[in-house]
């Protein structure tokens, strides 16, 4: 072997490994850096000094020396705590919580899941399973691997003119958000779960098949759930971009700001409810003229990423569990 491939590790393999290396380690490097960043940002927020001083110079009792050190020493607050958590929107920085866009958020996600994964894992078993190969099925499946390269905010789009032409009293409700969502992320579900299904070795089906199962049976008894790994990971990546969109939020009509939670009972009136989501109360405090409300900015994204990996987490879990009853 060596004298066809010469040494076991030559200079240019080890350069080779070494860039590769780099290339693992270099996003990972950055993404650590901006997570610390932002944490710090969110746990070190910088208090109003304004108020600061009023409160020490109230009554007239404060000296000079007194109004010196309070404006030296920069005080900080931390934004991530229970209050900001279960509190609602507010004018003050200080005063100003999470809690609608952390609901809005959850029912959201919920919402867009029962709407997207259904329609897209029941696209893909046609494609894969039923469809033929004709010219028409080919020109659908080009369509849809360039629909998920399209800009979320042509989702937007698209949503906001369904919901406002034909269902005017579902604009900047959450029913249209979760609509909205769903039709940006059915093409990544229909791709990743036509893959899941493809890497099934035909085998099983011709064994089941062989034993007497219809073919819908097979798909049901064998295909589904041997491909139910990969069909996890495609609502891991789907749900995974579908919980940091904005712009198709903001084109339905989705508020920035709202200062109460959406009602999760009856389910009819938690979809026609006004809604905000993280993404969207994470851009509103990141343009306030205020300089505090970057702290909340700050933590609101912190929150999200929280959501996000307990959402992942948990989708990984059911997805090994899966892989280990299969294999």
């Amino acid at each position: 072997m060596n004298d066809l491939f010469g040494p076991k590790h030559t200079k240019g393999e080890k350069a080779f490994r070494l860039v590769c290396f780099s290339a693992c380690a270099l996003p990972l490097a950055i993404l650590v850096v901006l997570l610390v960043s932002v944490t710090h940002q969110a746990t070190h927020s910088p208090v109003d000094m304004k108020k600061k001083r009023a409160r020490v110079t109230m009554g007239g009792t404060a000296d000079q020396k007194q109004v010196d050190t309070v404006a030296a020493e920069k005080p900080t607050e931390n934004k991530l705590t229970l209050k900001f958590l279960t509190s609602h929107s507010s004018y003050k920085a200080e005063k100003s919580g999470i809690r609608a866009g952390l609901l809005g958020t959850i029912y959201l996600m919920l919402l867009t899941a029962l709407i997207a994964l259904p329609l897209g894992i029941a696209a893909a078993v046609f494609l894969e399973e039923y469809a033929g190969k004709t010219r028409f099925f080919r020109f659908v499946e080009i369509n849809i691997a360039n629909l998920a390269g399209v800009p979320s905010v042509v989702y937007g789009i698209l949503g906001a003119g369904i919901f406002l032409m034909f269902w005017r009293s579902m604009s900047g409700k959450l029913l249209a958000g979760a609509f909205t969502l769903a039709i940006l992320i059915l093409p990544v579900i229909i791709i990743t779960v036509r893959e899941a299904l493809r890497s099934i070795p035909q085998h099983y089906r011709h064994a089941a098949l062989g034993l007497g199962a219809t073919k819908w049976q097979s798909i049901r008894r064998v295909v589904l759930p041997m491909a139910i790994p990969g069909i996890m990971t495609g609502a891991i990546l789907s749900l995974s971009r579908a919980i940091g969109e904005t712009a198709p939020l903001i084109i339905v009509g989705a508020a920035l700001s709202i200062r109460f939670s959406p009602t999760p009972w009856p389910p009819s009136e938690l979809a026609s409810s006004d809604f905000t989501a993280l993404p969207m109360q994470i851009f509103h405090w990141s343009t306030h003229h205020k300089a505090a409300f970057q702290g909340n900015a700050a933590a609101g994204i912190v929150v999200l990423l929280i959501v996000l990996l307990s959402m992942n987490s948990v989708a990984i879990f059911l997805r090994n569990r899966k892989s280990m009853r299969y294999t």
